[in-house]
Formats: structure tokens, C-alpha cells, sequence
């Protein structure tokens, strides 16, 4: 769908590359989406690419700022400008691909919030950052599919936010290394950096409960994207399914590691990722119309703007 009708109207990607300098960072920061774009249709390959360009370019803006305040000024610039330059509630990133501003000023909130390290004051607040973050960018991508089910887009947005969270969720010592805590306070309280680093027996089983919390609520969001996969052409499926599910088996060395393991970040190695593709690529076969394991009432779950 194209919105375009007057000269208010500029693509927003050329913005970016013109004002912030963007275009250079784009196939280092985007390497693995576009391998992964070669193996699908041609106008699906492009709408894959504006969308990782434009994600990489809002990153490089942050990464080339001289601090968080900085950046943050400038984020606060870019959504003056993609508000003053929506058309009928969409801006143009490049030809043939519009995208709706309320996701994308929803993902530079995200960022913002990201630089001001804010505590989660509860998981719902912790679900509306993975959707800022991520489920942003997969509604973005589903429009790619313009004549798919209707229930696509906020199922796909399901199981990007299910990604973030299991990021979370194998990175909590690492993140505290950092001086970041995403564990929401109604799950871990106050609990600082330094307690998560020199955990005591109690702040420990705190640990655990909240990150198997989190598995939960991450494994019912899986649920709901492996529904949405399905709507999917079969190449595309494929292809999703396999990225999401290996991500997804993540959880089960998580809690073999007992959850939190001190100065380590869980990284599958070659045999375990190898087992977790081939496991996922086994789960397709067996069931190519079906991919969720069980059902999940979409209503209880985050819902897209």
C-alpha cells in the first residue's frame, strides 16, 4: 500500500543516510538478515531490507552520538520530523514501502528508553519495551504480506517479543555486569547490579523464580508465533520457524545451568546448536500446518496497537 501523495512526503531512509550519516553502517549491522532475504521472493526481500535498514540507521544514530543524552536529543528530532511528515498515518521509507508511524515512533520510544536504563516497575512494563523493541519491527515486516490472515501481524509480533525475552532471560549476569537489571521489580524488587553479581542464597531463588517466570510467559508468546507462522508461505515459514524455534530451545540450557551461571552469557555451542536446528527442522517436518505445541488464547497475551 502506498500513501505517497504530495511532496511533504520524503523517504525516510534518505533522511537518515543525509542527516545522520546511515548508509555505511547498513550491510554490518544487517549481514545475516540479508543472507537470509536471498532466500526469499524479490519484493519480500525488499521490504525485509528497508525495515533492517531503517532499524540499523536509528542504531547508528545512537552509536554515533558522543552520549545517551545526546542520542537521546537526536531520537527526539527524528519523531518530530516522522510526525510532522506521517501521510494518513503512514511515513514513506523508500519506494513501495510505507510503513504505519504509530509503530514507528512506538520503536524510538523503545530506544529512547533503552539509553535512560530505567527500571521495569513490572512485567507489563517489561512486555511493552519487548514490543517497542521488536514487535515494532515485525509488524513493520508483516506488511510485507499485505493479503495474509488478519490474526499475522500480532501473532508475529508474539514471537518477536518472545526473542527479547529469552535475550533476557540467558543474560541476566551479563546484563548485571553492565550495571542493567531487566527483571521487572514486581518479580526481583529493588534488587541492584551488584546484589544480582553477589548473589546470596535468597537473592538467588529470587533469581530462578523470576527468570522461570519469564520462561513461561516467553514459551506462551513462542506459542502464539508458531500459530502466526503458519499463515506464512511454506519457503517463508520454513525459514522463520527455524530461526525462532533454535531460539527458542535456548530455555532448556537455561534451566540446565540452573538459570544464572556467574560471568556467563549462554551461548549454544556447535553441538548444542546443532542439535536445536535439527530438532526444530524435525518439529516442521512432522507438522508443517500445525507448529505450535500447544494453544494460547491470544486475548491474554499483549495486544498490537
Amino acid at each position: 500500500m502506498v500513501h505517497t501523495a504530495n511532496n511533504k512526503t520524503a523517504f525516510f531512509l534518505d533522511y537518515l543516510t543525509e542527516h545522520y550519516k546511515c548508509s555505511a553502517y547498513f550491510m554490518d549491522d544487517t549481514r545475516s538478515i540479508y543472507y537470509i532475504s536471498l532466500l526469499l521472493d524479490r519484493n519480500t526481500s525488499a521490504h525485509i531490507a528497508a525495515v533492517y535498514k531503517l532499524y540499523a540507521s536509528l542504531a547508528n544514530v545512537v552509536r554515533s552520538a558522543s552520549g545517551h543524552r545526546e542520542a537521546r536529543q537526536q531520537l527526539t528530532t527524528i519523531k518530530e520530523y516522522v510526525t510532522d511528515h506521517s501521510l494518513h498515518g503512514y511515513t514513506t521509507l523508500t519506494t513501495n514501502i510505507d510503513i504505519k508511524t504509530l509503530w514507528l515512533i512506538d520503536l524510538i520510544d523503545g530506544i529512547s528508553f533503552y539509553l535512560e536504563r530505567t527500571r521495569f516497575a513490572d512485567t507489563d512494563a517489561l512486555l511493552k519495551y519487548c514490543y517497542q523493541i521488536a514487535g515494532t519491527l515485525s509488524l513493520m515486516l508483516t506488511q510485507a504480506y499485505a493479503d495474509s490472515h488478519a490474526d499475522l501481524p500480532v501473532r508475529t509480533m508474539h514471537l518477536a517479543m518472545a526473542v527479547v525475552l529469552t535475550d533476557i532471560i540467558r543474560n541476566v549476569w551479563t546484563d548485571a555486569d553492565n550495571n542493567r537489571v531487566y527483571l521487572p521489580a514486581d518479580l526481583i524488587g529493588d534488587m541492584s547490579p551488584e546484589a544480582i553479581l553477589h548473589c546470596t542464597t535468597t537473592d538467588y531463588a529470587t533469581l530462578r523464580y523470576a527468570i522461570e517466570k519469564l520462561i513461561i510467559i516467553a514459551d506462551n508468546y513462542y506459542q502464539s508465533g508458531y500459530v502466526g507462522l503458519g499463515y506464512l508461505p511454506y519457503k517463508d515459514r520454513f525459514i522463520a520457524y527455524l530461526l525462532s524455534r533454535s531460539y527458542h530451545n535456548i530455555h532448556v540450557y537455561v534451566r540446565a545451568q540452573q538459570y544464572i551461571t556467574p560471568g556467563y552469557s549462554l551461548q549454544l555451542n556447535f553441538s548444542q546448536g546443532f542439535s536445536s536446528m535439527l530438532f526444530s527442522m524435525l518439529r516442521f517436518l512432522r507438522s508443517i500446518q500445525r507448529l505450535n505445541d500447544y494453544d494460547v488464547t491470544i486475548d491474554t497475551l499483549f495486544q498490537c496497537p
